[in-house]
């Protein structure tokens, strides 16, 4: 997988229903490698604080990074290895981005050139005690708003598209009753490759002070 692609992160569907908070959907999809899911602090003794650990581990935020240099579009920025901490990500323009971090080591602020957000997974990347893994089961859907395409319209230009209305019978599924089966088809297939989703549900907004149901 592209780590630019992983930046974007992806959602479950009760995210985009509004079925949970987005602290929760991170204990589904935490996105780990999209910049959106790093916690940003003004120091590296702010970011070493323990009132930061509690609050990004709160978040499910990553706190910790550690360089790639991996981008092809900025070389030599950083060395492979050494851990950082996000300082701030900076609208620039044109849907690009300014990020700056802060060297765990000794403090040092580096900033990137303008850059897409999602390209700054190919320079920095979760420390491995920062790794999670998204649910496969209820990640994996993406959703573009209105607000952001209006944005990226006048750098880019619009997009064409065709829809396609394809309405399905009670007979084109596996789990129709029997007698609306077609007695002409094989369902084995089909039944085979029917799975049930897992979905998770919330009491609340704060996934720590609640239950977490698994249906």
């Amino acid at each position: 997988m592209c780590r630019c692609a992983a930046g974007r992160g992806s959602h479950s569907l009760g995210y985009f229903l509004q079925k949970h908070s987005e602290i929760a959907e991170r204990t589904i999809c935490p996105n780990v490698h999209s910049p959106a899911s790093w916690y940003a602090c003004g120091s590296v003794e702010q970011c070493s604080a323990d009132g930061a650990k509690m609050s990004a581990r709160a978040m499910r935020k990553v706190r910790q990074l550690v360089c790639l240099d991996r981008s092809p579009y900025v070389h030599g920025l950083c060395t492979p290895g050494e851990r950082y901490f996000l300082k701030s990500i900076t609208a620039f323009g044109g849907g690009l981005s300014i990020g700056c971090f802060l060297k765990a080591e000794d403090g040092a602020k580096l900033c990137t050139p303008p850059l897409w957000d999602e390209d700054l997974a190919l320079l920095f990347e979760p420390a491995a005690e920062e790794m999670a893994p998204n649910d496969p089961d209820q990640c994996g859907f993406y959703l573009l708003p209105y607000e952001v395409y209006r944005k990226l319209v006048p750098s880019f230009g619009g997009t064409w598209a065709t829809d396609l209305d394809v309405q399905w019978s009670a007979s084109s599924f596996a789990a129709a009753p029997r007698h609306t089966r077609n007695p002409a088809k094989d369902y084995s297939m089909l039944e085979v490759d029917t799975l049930v989703q897992r979905r998770s549900s919330f009491n609340g907004p704060f996934p720590d002070l609640h239950e977490v149901v698994q249906a």
